[in-house]
């Protein structure tokens, strides 16, 4: 049995559940959002033995059933709708929480898709550029951190700078009872625009980097030992042309691409490193054909690439899980 961390509207899980599914795999579906209100877990142990069992759906599973774990989309608990006092349902929220993260020393026998844990450390965005440099990859000249002289010294032999988030790129901002997101693009700026702005840089850590000139940009998905590469043409749109999440998806091409062999080797290196078994690189192919490295996302998102290439990344992902073993 496969048991996968989603929830049913998630569109990546619907597309692997039809890939499971052509194969006749059973699989269960487990949203962390029905904890602790719809679905039971219960775990037992003594000196003798250890026991994990869930109940979903009317379904008991059983922990020694589990083969892999997708590690897609866990969500959060959410206290029963019963529980009215809300610093009471903070409470339960917390506790069911702290229990799940438990999971992958519950079931140690599974095969994750990846370990949360192992996901939680490789998402350090500083953590990720020392991991790649160690490997061999090129990285940008980089500072992280909140301090204006600081800031102020690495910016002084830089013509143009990007400027990132460092983790979470958008927050929800509520005003007037209506709730709207400000979303965090990286920005190009000249070392003249941001002076000005030093002192207010001491407020939150922030990643500054050398602008990097593109040619193009590649989406690079590991899966197991299978790497699907996808060249995304950004400078193409002048909305993307600093950050392709803006999506102008009908003026950029998106084409499947064939890394040089050692390009591909490192990244199959960099997942491993990482203690992962799937992971999406984002890299940049300069003017000049100089691969250059910006970061990894451990869980990201894929299926607009394989529609616009018709790489078949979900049933590669299907058949490592049902393998149960990097393949």
């Amino acid at each position: 049995m496969i048991a996968i961390l989603s929830g049913e509207n998630d569109v990546h899980y619907q597309h692997v559940k039809n890939e499971l599914e052509k194969r006749g795999e059973d699989f269960v579906l487990m949203d962390f959002s029905k904890f602790p209100s719809e679905m039971m877990i219960g775990f037992r142990v003594n000196t003798a033995t250890d026991e994990f069992c869930a109940e979903i759906n009317g379904r008991l599973i059983q922990g020694k059933d589990i083969k892999a774990v997708w590690n897609r989309r866990k969500g959060h608990p959410a206290a029963s709708k019963n529980i009215l006092t809300a610093q009471i349902k903070e409470y339960v929220n917390r506790e069911s929480q702290f229990f799940l993260d438990s999971l992958p020393q519950l079931l140690p026998r599974a095969f994750w898709v990846s370990n949360p844990d192992a996901i939680s450390i490789a998402s350090r965005k500083p953590y990720q550029l020392l991991m790649a440099k160690k490997i061999g990859f090129n990285i940008p000249e980089t500072l992280i951190g909140n301090s204006p002289s600081q800031i102020k010294k690495f910016i002084e032999s830089l013509d143009e700078i990007a400027i990132k988030a460092l983790c979470v790129p958008s927050v929800k901002i509520e005003e007037s009872q209506e709730i709207d997101s400000l979303v965090f693009y990286t920005k190009r700026i000249n070392k003249e625009t941001l002076e000005p702005l030093l002192s207010a840089s001491a407020n939150c850590p922030t990643i500054f980097q050398k602008y990097i000139e593109k040619e193009l940009e590649l989406r690079i998905t590991v899966v197991g030992k299978k790497v699907f590469t996808c060249a995304i043409y950004s400078q193409q749109s002048q909305r993307t042309r600093e950050d392709w999440r803006r999506y102008d998806l009908f003026n950029t091409p998106h084409k499947p691409y064939s890394l040089p062999k050692e390009i591909e080797d490192k990244c199959l290196a960099l997942v491993k490193n990482l203690n992962l078994v799937f992971g999406c690189i984002d890299m940049i192919v300069t003017p000049s054909g100089e691969y250059v490295f910006l970061e990894i996302n451990p869980n990201g998102q894929w299926l607009w690439i394989e529609k616009l290439t018709n790489m078949s990344i979900g049933e590669e992902l299907a058949k490592m899980l049902v393998a149960s073993r990097i393949i």
